[in-house]
């Protein structure tokens, strides 16, 4: 009974087209991808051709998104989508892939279609949440990462986003830190679920643990630019200046927009990212000076990372680094 309530609720909502996309109050879109918000949404589409040729579509949308070939997934799932516009399946995995790219306005369009045919596939659900938190809508997201929970609440990816979500919210840090505790206790080594209570710990003022929740996360997956510019922020601020310090210049060199992010989210003060006059002090003692000033707008409010921990599962990343490779942006 309770997954046909939130089906219903969810059908509902999707099928609203003043809704049709989010606007609220989100002037700079996040995406990397500046034009995305003006394509029209998908079409639900009758099949044109027989299942197993839109299977073997699907097959290979999967494949490319477990490489991280993301070009290649929006093709093969588009694909599948020409011959079968009713398949959730291939809108889910196309979304993901957007999402991947921070191209958040496509793949809430795509998530949402899937919603319409599968509302009640928890990572269709929690994928849609993402959309939303990727462009900084975190209170709006945290309805759909509870209806992704109450489907599967004991799937601790749909925890983790949450939990992150509440933490960027900065509200509700409590709830958050139950969110990361109960993903834990289902996934004790899930690098993302770390990662995230350390930034709660952050949020808390409580460093120590802080510290130590993103040493466990960097044991395991060592190229989290969040892990180890949080690492770096609560060292600094416990007064371990030279290991703090060498933290924020790596986490720099993994994601240059890492200090951006950390603005966004309203743990860092402009003035520390060059985003205000350099009359303007950073109030972080010791902090390591940007050479230039950031594009603190825009920028994707949720790292690649943890949009990776919630992939569905047969498209989690074959290595540890995430390698993002498109053919029209990066070189793997």
């Amino acid at each position: 009974m309770k997954h046909v309530v939130i089906g219903l609720l969810a059908s509902v909502w999707l099928a609203a087209p003043a809704m049709a996309r989010n606007t609220a109050a989100e002037p700079h879109p996040a995406s990397y991808y500046p034009h995305d918000n003006q394509y029209a949404p998908p079409q639900l589409q009758k099949p044109q051709a027989s299942p197993d040729g839109v299977a073997a579509h699907i097959l290979a949308c999967r494949f490319a998104l477990a490489l991280h070939a993301l070009g290649d997934a929006e093709e093969e799932c588009g694909r599948a989508i020409a011959l079968d516009g009713r398949n959730a399946q291939a809108f889910k995995l196309r979304g993901y892939a957007y999402l991947l790219e921070h191209r958040f306005e496509r793949a809430g369009d795509d998530l949402r279609a899937g919603l319409r045919l599968a509302p009640t596939d928890p990572e269709t659900l929690a994928g849609y949440g993402e959309s939303l938190a990727g462009l900084g809508h975190f209170d709006q997201s945290l309805r759909w990462f509870g209806a992704a929970i109450a489907v599967a609440p004991r799937d601790a990816r749909f925890r983790n986003a949450r939990c992150w979500a509440r933490a960027g919210t900065g509200k509700d840090l409590n709830l958050a830190l139950a969110d990361c505790n109960t993903a834990l206790q289902l996934a004790p080594s899930m690098a993302a679920a770390l990662d995230s209570r350390g930034l709660v710990y952050l949020r808390l003022g409580r460093l120590a643990q802080a510290d130590a929740d993103y040493a466990d996360s960097l044991g395991q997956r060592t190229f989290f630019a969040t892990a180890w510019f949080g690492r770096g922020l609560s060292r600094l601020r416990r007064g371990r200046v030279d290991p703090g310090r060498a933290d924020i210049l790596k986490a720099r060199a993994i994601d240059p927009e890492i200090d951006a992010l950390f603005v966004r989210l309203g743990v860092l003060a402009p003035s520390c990212a060059g985003g205000m006059p350099q009359k303007t002090a950073c109030p972080e003692g010791n902090f390591p000076p940007v050479r230039s000033r950031q594009p603190l707008n825009p920028v994707a409010a949720t790292p690649r990372d943890q949009i990776a921990s919630l992939l569905p599962q047969s498209g989690r990343p074959p290595s540890d680094r995430l390698a993002v490779c498109t053919r029209r942006r990066d070189e793997c």
